[in-house]
């Protein structure tokens, strides 16, 4: 049948034979006409098995939570999102196929996609790299953000609440910080009267926060609020923000309960941040250090990449293209 690389959907390098990859799952997102395509699971890790598949998946909590919620393995989930959209030759696919044809909560797989990402790639994107404008702004107004920094809650009056540290006295309406003088407070480390550090000294082991998103803080917001601010990149935001809720809320009593489970995977996610959480924000950063590269959640190309001989020659390229790139930083610095 032949053998043939694949190309990383970020940094458009060949991911040949045994290279470390990711698999990310895509599905149409109704909701933005902006967004063609938005991330169907958390990503699967494995190794590229040189003809367009991915083996040696690796197995966690996310694959076990797509097995139990598809009814089918791991690999026979990649056999179908990776081959059986292209060809139901391999008898692998057409027993995927006839699983899938028998069950209707698998007919939403019919339609998803996938896009291939180099693992080291991977895990370079997971952290945000647009500095100057995502890490160190928060709601700093939170209840928990502010015991956090060691502030005391004094008062509240008219969504007004009066917070204390020593003689430091700051407002907030439970997510929005104010100074004394009226000044809002939405950053940590610009050293300007937006700044956290300007009117309080912010305890040493905190300091990690001048270099985190606010999603990657989701742990400091309510759950309703971390779940919004999570929501867009599993879920279509629009229906989460209108009745996402009171779904989320009727599925965790019904699993409570030992009801029918919920057919839509992304609310598993959400229902159980906990969980997920932390991994839901790396893919939101993930999807925020797109912007720069001028890519998004795109479907995989296939045959369309460098081959195992072309390695040097795109290399080269590489290189010229980082070059042109660093004359034009010179000439605006």
């Amino acid at each position: 049948m032949g053998c043939w690389s694949v190309s990383c959907g970020i940094s458009n390098i060949a991911i040949t034979y045994g290279n470390d990859c990711v698999l990310l799952p895509l599905k149409k997102n109704t909701g933005n006409s902006e967004r063609e395509y938005q991330a169907a699971t958390l990503p699967i890790f494995g190794q590229y098995n040189d003809y367009g598949g991915i083996e040696n998946i690796i197995e966690d909590d996310n694959t076990k939570l797509i097995e139990e919620h598809l009814g089918i393995t791991k690999d026979e989930f990649a056999t179908f999102l990776l081959d059986g959209k292209f060809t139901y030759e391999r008898d692998e696919s057409k027993k995927v196929k006839l699983k899938l044809d028998e069950s209707d909560k698998l007919k939403e797989v019919e339609e998803w996609r996938f896009m291939w990402i180099d693992r080291k790639v991977y895990d370079f994107m997971i952290i945000n790299q647009t500095t100057d404008f995502y890490l160190g702004y928060n709601d700093f107004g939170t209840k928990k953000m502010l015991e956090l920094f060691g502030f005391e809650f004094i008062s509240e009056k008219d969504n007004k609440q009066i917070w204390k540290k020593g003689d430091v006295e700051m407002y907030s309406d439970s997510s929005t910080l104010k100074s004394k003088d009226g000044n809002l407070v939405y950053h940590f480390g610009h050293g300007d009267e937006t700044s956290l550090e300007t009117y309080f000294d912010v305890p040493e082991e905190l300091n990690y926060l001048k270099n985190k998103t606010k999603r990657d803080t989701w742990r400091l917001m309510s759950p309703r609020k971390a779940k919004d601010e999570l929501s867009f990149i599993l879920a279509n935001r629009y229906d989460f923000q209108s009745n996402m809720f009171m779904m989320l809320d009727d599925y965790v009593i019904r699993k409570k309960r030992g009801s029918k489970e919920e057919k839509n995977l992304h609310m598993k996610y959400y229902a159980d941040l906990e969980t997920w959480g932390d991994r839901i924000a790396e893919l939101c950063n993930v999807w925020e250090n797109l912007h720069p590269m001028s890519a998004e959640f795109t479907p995989a190309k296939l045959y369309l990449t460098p081959q195992c001989g072309d390695y040097d020659t795109h290399q080269k390229m590489l290189d010229k293209f980082s070059e042109i790139n660093q004359s034009y930083i010179n000439k605006y610095d």
